[in-house]
This record gives C-alpha cells, sequence and structure tokens, in this order.
C-alpha cells in the first residue's frame, strides 16, 4: 500500500485532488466539471487553466439551483465575464477573461453528466472531475447514485485522452456514498480482471 506522508494528512482531500489537476493540465485543454454543485471545482479548475494560459470547460450539474450557485461563485471572483449566451436555456456559454488575459470558455450545462459525456467527442478531455453525493446546503435527497456513477464514469473513459485523468471524490459517511464507493471499486476489479483475462 502507498504511504501518505503525515503532511498530506493535514489538507482536506480536495485540496488533495487539486494537486493532482494542476500536474496533469496543458494550455489550451478541455476540462469538464461533471458535478459543479456550488462552483467550488469549476473555479478551481477555471484557475488551473488562466495559470496554462486559456482553454475550455464544461460545468455540469442536475439542480438548476446549483448552476445558479456556481455561476454566482465564478462572478463574484477575478474573472470577468466578457460574452454569455444561452440565458436561462440548458446550456449556456460564457466567456471569461483572466486578469492575465488568458480565455477560458465555460460552457454550463443543467442536466445528467452522464448524458453530456455520451455526447461529447471521444478523447477530447484531459481532465473529468467528479465530486459526487448532495448539493452542500441543498437537498440532501438529491444525490448522485452508484448506478449512475458507474454509467458517468464509463462515460467519461471514452471522453478522456490519451494521458488525460478522471477524478473522483466519493463520500461513504452516508448510505448512497458508500454504495458508491463499492460499486465504483467492484467496477474497478472487474475491469482489471478483463483485462488480465482472468
Amino acid at each position: 500500500l502507498p504511504v501518505i506522508s503525515p503532511s498530506h494528512v493535514l489538507h482536506p482531500h480536495t485540496d488533495l485532488a487539486h494537486r493532482h489537476w494542476q500536474a496533469s493540465v496543458l494550455p489550451f485543454d478541455c476540462l469538464i466539471d461533471a458535478t459543479a454543485g456550488n462552483g467550488r471545482d469549476t473555479l478551481a479548475l477555471a484557475r488551473l487553466l488562466a495559470h496554462v494560459g486559456g482553454g475550455s470547460l464544461w460545468a455540469c450539474d442536475l439542480q438548476r439551483e446549483a448552476i445558479d450557485a456556481a455561476q454566482a461563485h465564478i462572478r463574484a471572483t477575478e474573472f470577468k465575464v466578457v460574452s454569455s449566451r444561452g440565458g436561462s436555456a440548458a446550456t449556456q456559454e460564457w466567456t471569461l477573461r483572466a486578469p492575465s488575459g488568458a480565455r477560458i470558455d465555460l460552457r454550463w450545462r443543467l442536466g445528467c453528466h452522464q448524458e453530456l459525456l455520451r455526447e461529447l467527442e471521444p478523447a477530447c478531455a484531459r481532465l473529468v472531475v467528479f465530486n459526487l453525493g448532495y448539493l452542500p446546503g441543498g437537498n440532501k435527497s438529491i444525490v448522485t447514485t452508484a448506478e449512475g456513477t458507474v454509467a458517468a464514469m464509463q462515460a467519461a473513459q471514452r471522453v478522456v485522452c490519451g494521458g488525460g485523468t478522471i477524478s473522483a471524490t466519493l463520500y461513504p459517511g452516508h448510505e448512497e456514498g458508500e454504495r458508491e464507493e463499492q460499486a465504483r471499486a467492484r467496477a474497478h476489479r472487474e475491469k482489471e480482471g478483463y483485462r488480465s483475462g482472468h
């Protein structure tokens, strides 16, 4: 088993994920936040793109409340929304400008992340991010599910490019989160067993 240094234990799991993403992103990459939530990961991804000189970003969520919160979060940061199209449509397009001048083309999708991932071109994204569970501060009865998560991650495998990353944060502290973790581990074991011919 890999040993995690004590310094890593002091950081929240999202910080560890963000550090890994930072090592993955290249100029003009396409990144996908499959579960936008309140927009914290969306912002982290936008900042990574700004740091490398720009790129494109999808932010998807099933709940209008989440998309609204994520958009408000982005508007309250250093990014300037220089254009927006789509209004209240299921897909909106924003052009962001970072203080450095870097341009980020941000597309918002209100809907199911599985559907978005199935619609996108194969091997189009460097990084696909899932932060699973329920919307913080929202309705806890609306949660990602084990079946949906496995299907979405399978769809993400088609979308991520060679050398790219699928990043998933799961929360087994609640019932559906535990089911998600077990289902994801089972799917991984089955895939590895298939690869090894067992």
